[in-house]
């Protein structure tokens, strides 16, 4: 029976064999600790790069603040004092700022109908404001505007106007000083001869209006809900009417459809 012998050579061979096997798992295994490595690294710029751009960035810290405005906003210095009432600090990363909070902080102040918050880098936020307009006083510094929006008569770009006053301006009457603003809303586009003085809303249905017409002093009673453009032309046509007979009433009642009642005075 023939022994087969076992060489030096093939012995060698195996080994040789085996090592590279060796060699090529720990390649392997250095390549994708590597891959690892790399990706960890990737990940970490990615999540600290905002950090090192953006909102670590002292470049980009809020400085200046510029408001666009016609009325009270526009006056000079004004800035400083919007911040200190929307509570916004300088020196905040404008990265951090919302915009949609901030603009609603603005809205909620009583002389601002509208804004818009636009942030310009890097370090500025400009305030664009549409304020609103006075309509009558209701009251010591109190204004009103046609929306029914009360605010501070000296925080309006009308603080140094005279306005119609709205008498008996309760929260019960808010139907009717609604009313009270249409028509003194209308007498101002419409109505040039004629200048609103006083409209007294009051328990009943119906408006209390002290106004002036082509200079004379009118007492006139204005109904709820109707057009107030053809009411001013019924009351033109009813002073018209007066003054070719000759009369002087001090006052008319405009609430029949039909006819206007003129009022006089006593002993007349």
């Amino acid at each position: 029976m023939a022994v087969k012998k076992t060489t030096g050579k093939s012995d060698r061979a195996e080994s040789a064999v085996f090592n590279r096997t060796v060699f090529r798992r720990i390649l392997f295994g250095l390549l994708i600790l590597a891959a690892a490595a790399v990706a960890a690294g990737i990940i970490w710029m990615i999540c600290q790069l905002p950090d090192v751009l953006m909102f670590k960035n002292e470049r980009f810290k809020f400085k200046h603040a510029e408001i666009q405005s016609t009325g009270y906003w526009k006056k000079q210095g004004k800035e400083q004092e919007l911040l200190e009432r929307i509570g916004l600090n300088k020196d905040i990363n404008l990265f951090e700022v919302n915009v949609g909070d901030i603009r609603k902080k603005v809205l909620a102040i009583g002389n601002i109908r509208d804004a818009e918050v636009q942030i310009m880098l890097p370090d500025m936020i400009i305030f664009r404001l549409a304020e609103r307009i006075p309509l009558a006083n209701v009251g010591g510094d109190e204004v009103i505007d046609e929306y029914g929006r009360k605010f501070k008569r000296s925080e309006s770009a009308a603080s140094d106007r005279v306005l119609p006053i709205i008498l008996g301006c309760r929260d019960d009457r808010a139907d009717k000083v609604k009313e009270a603003l249409k028509l003194i809303a209308t007498a101002n586009r419409n109505c040039q001869a004629v200048t609103i003085k006083r409209v007294l809303v009051s328990q009943y249905e119906y408006l209390d209006v002290f106004l002036t017409y082509r200079g004379r002093d009118l007492r006139v009673k204005f109904p709820l809900n109707k057009d107030y453009g053809d009411l001013f032309n019924k009351l033109q046509s009813a002073v018209l009417h007066t003054y070719l007979n000759r009369e002087n009433p001090v006052g008319f009642d405009l609430r029949f459809r039909d006819y206007t009642i003129p009022e006089y005075a006593p002993g007349n």
